[in-house]
């Protein structure tokens, strides 16, 4: 009887304790992985919310994360960083994100940079283009990661390459 009544103690703590715990945010997420970041730029969900593609700034360097949701939130998965140049027109980035979400990212400085298409031997995509708070980002996602030569344009209003990567 007695070990019957420490049962269901056990059991009304654990319920109670699983009812108050709040879901672990993006922010707490990357604090508890000890990522710096002074403010995130966007957070593009993804699977279905399972998974997370965050932009974040810290100090002059602009990283992207992957977190991928849990039972109790969000978790850091790996990430990067590096700083951009501001005096180029379209700076860019690949990373295969340790193989798990291969994608091409960067900042767009010239305003008159409407359309990105990446192109590598293997595949030719158009990037996501999005309007942040502070910047203008761009996002190409592969289905594998790739391999150099790659080229980057950059398209007016009109169609025409105002950027390229291309030699």
């Amino acid at each position: 009887m007695i070990q019957l009544r420490l049962l269901i103690i056990v059991v009304i703590i654990f319920i109670l304790a699983a009812c108050t715990n709040e879901e672990i945010t993006i922010e707490q997420a990357m604090k508890k992985s000890n990522i710096q970041f002074d403010s995130i730029a966007h957070v593009k969900e993804m699977d279905k919310g399972h998974l997370a593609l965050v932009f974040y700034e810290n100090n002059e360097q602009f990283g992207l994360g992957l977190l991928k949701k849990k039972r109790n939130g969000w978790a850091w998965e790996i990430g990067n960083s590096s700083r951009p140049d501001s005096k180029v027109e379209l700076n860019w980035s690949y990373s295969s994100l340790n193989q798990k979400l291969p994608l091409f990212y960067g900042v767009i400085h010239n305003d008159a940079i409407k359309r990105v298409v990446v192109e590598t031997k293997d595949t030719k995509k158009e990037a996501e283009i999005i309007e942040a708070a502070n910047r203008r980002i761009w996002l190409a996602l592969v289905d594998k990661p790739q391999n150099p030569p790659v080229n980057i344009y950059g398209y007016d209003a009109q169609e025409a390459i105002i950027f390229t990567t291309e030699s």
